[in-house]
């Protein structure tokens, strides 16, 4: 199944009104598509356009929506993974966002396996984890294609 990312964007974009809380769901599909379409690259978008946006959610983000775990999450591992996008040299402002979420959310599994110390656990305990994330990922995030495949390549890339 082929995503129009820029149907994606525009759709998100009707729900998102500048100065008023934003839909949360509209926000986090939003945010991760552009953020992925500039971590991935494309031909159709122009990257400036994407990086307004998602310093824009970002903002709204931050002001709105400071402790929802999905939201942290998502914008630690961003953060994380291509911290350039968000004007920092380094990654450890995503591992804070990724250790807020786990604290407000412990029973997250998904929270849970960022905070592993990776070269200090055991392969098994680890592989155990991504298996339970990848088996219930629907439960761990929102219900949104781009999300659920994104991750679900991440943990079943052995």
């Amino acid at each position: 199944m082929e995503i129009n990312f820029t149907k994606e964007i525009q759709d998100a974009e009707i729900e998102i009104k500048e100065g008023s809380q934003p839909l949360r769901i509209p926000l986090t599909k939003q945010t991760f598509i552009v953020w992925y379409l500039l971590n991935e690259g494309n031909t159709e978008i122009h990257d400036g356009y994407l990086q307004a946006i998602l310093d824009r959610n970002i903002l709204l983000i931050h002001r709105f929506y400071p402790e929802n775990g999905e939201l942290l999450f998502l914008r630690g591992w961003m953060i994380k993974i291509s911290p350039w996008y968000f004007n920092m040299e380094t990654d450890t402002i995503g591992d804070s966002y990724l250790r807020l979420a786990y604290k407000y959310h412990p029973d997250n599994i998904l929270y849970k396996w960022t905070q592993l110390d990776h070269e200090r656990s055991t392969k098994i305990s680890v592989e155990t984890l991504e298996v339970l994330v990848l088996n219930n990922l629907e439960k761990y995030l929102i219900s949104y294609v781009p999300i659920q495949v994104y991750f679900g390549n991440i943990f079943g890339r052995r």
